[in-house]
């Protein structure tokens, strides 16, 4: 299948979330000390970074918060997944470079999209879940949305969280061309023609100058017997190509066309 236009890549957006707690000090002598209640308690706003009562301040400190990694010493496969035995070596050291750099910085989010690859090519799929699954909740990074939906798809074969996970790509990064393409490819790949066309058609919203989802579109057409739909598609994607500038596209869609 021939790309009409390159996908972008995401930039990595690394989010750090911290949990606060407030402490204060109580004077000598005081009503709560004495085992009664003040008649007027001291209210702390939660948004606020200290409370002062009566000349005594109650403030809000960073309290440390330990962060949960996934497993660095995971046992592989002793399956070489057909690869040759130097192939097969060169991806243990690629691992085994990538496993030392995760050790040296465990907050290296592409670090651990790289390991969760290797863990994957290596037929680890539970460890390329778990790389993945922690860059998605640390980072909400859509590619790890996207592997994540390749992987249930493809190896542990769990379609409903294909497809979720298909989705939140989506939802992370809308103007992505590439996600509508995956997840419009394996709803085709399972008999969903329906939820194919909505998809390319929700991308081409998105993202108007994609002109590899308008061919997609224009072929799922043609496939349901919607010729003169078809037809009509691939005129808009050649004219937003001519607008783009994009000769050669303009030339591979139209010999695309003029096959109907």
């Amino acid at each position: 299948m021939k790309n009409y236009l390159l996908p972008a890549f995401a930039a990595i957006l690394i989010v750090a979330g911290f949990a606060f707690w407030y402490r204060g000090y109580m004077p000598a002598n005081s009503p709560a000390e004495q085992g009664t209640v003040p008649e007027n308690p001291i209210v702390i706003d939660p948004n606020a970074t200290s409370t002062t009562v009566d000349g005594y301040t109650i403030e809000r400190v960073q309290e440390n918060v330990e962060t949960s990694y996934p497993s660095l010493t995971r046992a592989l496969p002793a399956s070489t997944n057909g690869m040759s035995d130097e192939a097969h070596a060169k991806i243990l050291r690629s691992l085994s470079e990538t496993v030392q750099k995760l050790g040296k910085n465990p907050n290296d989010t592409e670090s651990w999209m790289i390991l969760g690859t290797y863990r994957q090519i290596l037929s680890d799929y539970e460890g390329a879940k778990e790389a993945w699954i922690f860059v998605a909740e640390k980072t909400q990074f859509a590619q790890a949305y996207e592997n994540l939906g390749n992987l249930y798809a493809g190896y542990l074969k769990d379609a409903v969280k294909a497809e979720a996970n298909y989705k939140k790509a989506i939802a992370r990064d809308p103007i992505m061309p590439q996600y509508y393409r995956t997840l419009a490819e394996w709803y085709t790949n399972a008999s969903r023609a329906a939820d194919a066309e909505n998809t390319l058609r929700t991308g081409i919203k998105a993202v108007p100058k994609a002109l590899d989802l308008y061919v997609l579109l224009a072929r799922q057409l043609v496939a349901n017997d919607k010729t003169k739909e078809a037809k009509a598609l691939y005129a808009q994607a050649i004219e937003s190509a001519k607008a783009q500038n994009n000769t050669d596209a303009v030339v591979q869609i139209t010999a695309e066309m003029n096959k109907l």
